[in-house]
């Protein structure tokens, strides 16, 4: 019976752990939002858009966020009537 050959453990290259409020991000924004906490929802965009542009990895979990992060910012500031 053949073994199946596992690669060594020298050669794994360990992907960065992402922060957990990084992950969290989209939910949290939600959350901000819907409660109209918007000081609050735009410090987390701000945060996130700090961490994402030092960040230039192709992780698909941070492309995911960065992606998602373009989205929220557009429609926040549509939505979001400043200097009222």
């Amino acid at each position: 019976m053949p073994s199946i050959a596992f690669e060594d453990a020298d050669d794994f290259i360990a992907e960065p752990e992402l922060p957990e409020w990084l992950v969290e991000v989209p939910e949290d924004l939600d959350v901000c939002i819907a409660q109209r906490h918007f000081e609050e929802a735009y410090n987390l965009l701000k945060r996130a858009r700090e961490f994402l542009d030092k960040n230039t990895n192709a992780d698909p979990v941070i492309t995911d966020i960065r992606y998602a992060s373009h989205i929220i910012v557009s429609v926040f500031f549509f939505l979001v009537p400043f200097g009222t």
